[in-house]
């Protein structure tokens, strides 16, 4: 019997920056909070609050409605509801970026891609999954999608 409905996560609502102060100030406020327990409590559970909330989306094709939540310690927060007829196809797109690198005595431009993959609706609605600078973390989270929905990845790299 196939599943009619699946749930993935895709991607982290706080920047990676944040990620990591996150887990530093954690460290940090589990071995100080011998010393002021309910300053370190709050930062310990704001920190995981950090860690641990993302962005997710669920498809159900016995209902043939997709929705883009929000999760917090596995507690969801719909955003919205959405009907369509069918899904076309599952593809992923190469971007160019640059990051601008700053000291205080020279600045340098770091350029790299990034790949995004994207579920395409009957009404040419573009869902975005996943976006990664590694195409394989992408292709992963595209193909466990793909067999669900049973449609094919294309690939637009420039």
């Amino acid at each position: 019997m196939k599943k009619n409905h699946i749930r993935i996560s895709t991607g982290n609502y706080s920047p990676p920056e944040f990620i990591f102060i996150a887990a530093i100030v954690l460290v940090i406020s589990i071995f100080q909070v011998i010393i002021y327990p309910l300053l370190f409590s709050v930062l310990i559970v704001l920190c995981l609050a950090v860690l641990f909330t993302s962005y997710g989306l669920e498809i159900d094709t016995e209902k043939c409605i997709y929705q883009e939540y929000l999760s917090t310690f596995g507690i969801r927060y719909s955003f919205d509801t959405y009907a369509y007829k069918y899904f076309e196809y599952l593809y992923i797109n190469s971007s160019n970026y640059s990051q601008r690198l700053n000291s205080r005595g020279s600045s340098s431009s770091v350029k790299f891609l990034k790949y995004n993959g994207y579920l395409l609706s009957d009404e040419g609605e573009q869902i975005h999954i996943y976006g990664s600078k590694n195409r394989n973390a992408v292709l992963k989270k595209l193909e466990v999608l793909s067999t669900f929905l049973d449609l094919e990845i294309v690939v637009n790299d420039d």
